[in-house]
């Protein structure tokens, strides 16, 4: 509700020399309930999307992945593991798993849904490598799910399309 309703409702029940007809006169203009009944409309919509929102983002593992389309490299055998790090292309559109595998297809707006200053799939590529220092391996293939990162990367995708279009679609924001 507009701080003006507020103040107005407020005001009105505070002082009992306004008589009864000039309370309802100001609480019940046509431009106070207009705007009380825009802004619940516009309250809403933003319940409804952020709940939409948070159930994506807390139940991400559970999406379908995305449809990437696999290219396989035929000289070398298939596999999902990321052996070192994974590249995306200059444009963007495709990510090299490993020699035998990339990922293609991959939506421009993937890269609208940021956190800070690169978007959720750059920040998957950066964390799901394989490293090593001072002797220790840090692998983040699970040897119980070998296509494990790579359906993530298709949920991840997915998540960000959603993120985008969910966000697109809140209401203007009103004064």
């Amino acid at each position: 509700m507009p701080k003006s309703v507020v103040i107005l409702r407020s005001e009105a029940t505070k002082n009992p020399n306004i008589e009864e007809e000039q309370n309802a006169g100001i609480l019940r203009s046509a431009q106070n309930d207009r705007q009380a009944q825009n802004d619940s409309c516009a309250f809403w919509a933003v319940s409804r999307i952020g709940k939409e929102l948070a159930d994506v983002h807390i139940n991400y593992e559970t999406l379908d992945p995305y449809p990437l389309e696999y290219l396989e490299n035929r000289s070398a055998p298939l596999s999902y593991r990321v052996e070192d790090k994974m590249r995306l292309s200059k444009d963007k559109r495709s990510l090299k798993v490993n020699e035998s595998l990339t990922l293609a297809g991959i939506p421009p707006e993937t890269f609208q849904y940021r956190l800070g200053n690169r978007s959720a799939l750059e920040w998957v590529i950066d964390q799901y490598q394989v490293t090593e220092h001072n002797g220790i391996r840090s692998d983040p293939n699970r040897a119980d799910d070998p296509e494990y990162i790579v359906r993530l990367v298709g949920q991840v995708v997915r998540v960000s399309l959603e993120t985008v279009r969910l966000v697109a679609s809140l209401p203007p924001l009103m004064d």
